[in-house]
């Protein structure tokens, strides 16, 4: 799901092997959903597992379950569960196998990470959660 500059509301919905996959002029960003634009979305009893983001040989993966630039997401009873970034290359720094953020502001209420992995970050990168 591509959200940009949206506010969408959703509950009781499962975001299930989805993936986005990079190319040669864009990284695989989001697998399960991708938030850019000051999108503001409300996730209510949500599920997101076994989505991937795939990096390429010049590209880099982040947020194999979510990815969210410059956009503020509402978390409430959120589930994390074996979402991936995959390498195209060994040691290519992935970040974030549940969720990746990069600038503005998420809040997370009963939200749970189990089984996400990434080359940085397997739930969600401590480098992430930092103002850029």
């Amino acid at each position: 799901m591509h959200n940009e500059d949206s506010d969408p509301v959703l509950t009781h919905v499962t975001m299930h092997g989805n993936s986005a996959h990079a190319s040669a002029v864009a990284e695989g960003l989001g697998g399960g959903m991708y938030n850019a634009g000051g999108s503001q979305p409300s996730l209510n009893d949500m599920t997101f597992s076994e989505n991937h983001a795939h990096g390429s040989a010049d590209m880099l993966a982040h947020g194999g379950g979510m990815y969210n630039d410059s956009s503020s997401p509402s978390l409430n009873l959120v589930y994390f569960n074996y979402n991936t970034t995959i390498e195209a290359w060994v040691n290519q720094p992935n970040e974030g196998g549940g969720m990746y953020n990069k600038l503005g502001t998420v809040t997370l209420t009963e939200v749970a990470f189990q089984g996400n992995t990434s080359f940085r970050g397997g739930a969600c990168p401590a480098a992430a959660v930092r103002r850029y």
